[in-house]
């Protein structure tokens, strides 16, 4: 499968699945989480993985930074969708209007916006599947160049585990390694 040339992800869709809800609560802590989200997933890829990634998030879950409908967060694109009801919608439209929707990566476990890439051809990853294997990759091999090839996290998560990451996850989770499963 050839990689990805741009990658979608439902942003509050991520930060729902990766935080606590009451971590969330109180002022400025969802702003705190977007942000140590955005620097989880700048970490995560390469330069050039980045420069092909935009993150969209509801606007009316908080107020958009500067009233700005888009920024920057390293080379990740940040979109707020306040022309929007949900950044959901803003996700189908952009997948209605890309001329390249097959060489898409939508990253949400909503099952609707998982629909409208389906639809358009677009490949769809859950959420947190997307993002372990970008920091497991990551802290396996140290952060990519932008010169090395991007990660396929669709094929990567289909492949059989090595003993050291076999061992590894066992460890993780209070197994030995030498227990049978």
């Amino acid at each position: 499968m050839p990689p990805f040339r741009f990658v979608l992800i439902d942003g509050y869709n991520l930060l729902l699945q990766t935080y606590n809800k009451r971590r969330l609560t109180g002022p400025g802590n969802l702003e705190r989480a977007r942000n140590e989200l955005l620097g989880r997933i700048a970490h995560g890829l390469s330069d050039e993985d980045q420069q092909k990634t935009t993150i969209v998030f509801d606007s009316g879950v908080t107020m958009v930074p500067d009233k700005n409908q888009s920024s920057r967060h390293h080379l990740i694109k940040v979109e707020f969708a306040s022309d929007y009801p949900t950044a959901d919608l803003m996700i189908a439209d952009l997948l209605q209007q890309s001329s390249a929707p097959r060489q898409t990566l939508v990253v949400s476990s909503d099952h609707q916006v998982q629909l409208a890439a389906k639809r358009r051809g677009a490949e769809f990853i859950d959420s947190l599947d997307w993002l372990n294997t970008i920091e497991y990759q990551s802290a396996r091999e140290g952060k990519a160049k932008s010169s090395d090839q991007p990660p396929n996290v669709v094929e990567e998560r289909h492949r059989q585990l090595d003993e050291e990451e076999r061992r590894y996850w066992l460890a993780e989770f209070g197994f030995s390694a030498d227990e049978e499963i």
